[in-house]
This record gives C-alpha cells, structure tokens and sequence, in this order.
C-alpha cells in the first residue's frame, strides 16, 4: 500500500525509465524506506506487478508513467472505443487519437 501511495502521489509529467530493470534501479536510488533492504529482483517485480496487476504504472512513449496522472485516458481507451454513426449513416471505429483526445462522438 505504501508502494501504490507513493506512484500515485508522483506530479503529473512524472515519468521513470521504461524498462523494468531500469525502472527498478532508479527506485532503488531514490533510497524509499519501503524499497530498504530489497534486492534489485525484488524491485523489478514490484515494478511488473505495478505495471501488470495492479495498474499503477503504464507506458507513455517508452517511458512509465503513472496511471493516474498521465496516462489514465489511455488505460481505459480500448474500452471506451466504440462504434459511432457518420454523417452518411455508416459505423465507424474511432481513431487512437480520437479516443485519447477525447473527441470522439
């Protein structure tokens, strides 16, 4: 729990090394009382399981990021595209873009 408090509470425009290995590193730097005494391995696999389990961080243009802040927009996207109807009548899928920038009807 203090793991997730401390990713959620990073600022907005946050980001850490993509890698996990290079992720777990630069932790290990920040000298965190919660990550004390753990080996790099344990570190690497509490970044994975923030990335893959609990969705704490995910990828931003090779970097990780947050959830949260960043990147929360892009989590939740697959889910959020949807069908719409065009001026003609006809469905479409929307665009990345359209999803992520929130201008899809």
């Amino acid at each position: 729990q203090q793991v997730a408090g401390y990713f959620r509470s990073l600022p907005l425009g946050v980001t850490m090394p993509g890698g996990r290995m290079a992720c777990a590193q630069q932790l290990a730097r920040e000298g965190l009382p919660f990550f004390a005494g753990r080996s790099l391995g344990r570190l690497c696999h509490i970044v994975e399981l923030a990335i893959s389990q609990r969705r704490l961080l995910c990828y931003n243009r090779g970097r990780l990021v947050p959830c949260d802040n960043l990147c929360s927009k892009a989590r939740y996207a697959p889910a959020a595209m949807r069908l719409s109807t065009s001026a003609q009548g006809q469905r479409r899928t929307a665009a990345w873009p359209e999803v992520v920038g929130g201008t899809h009807p």
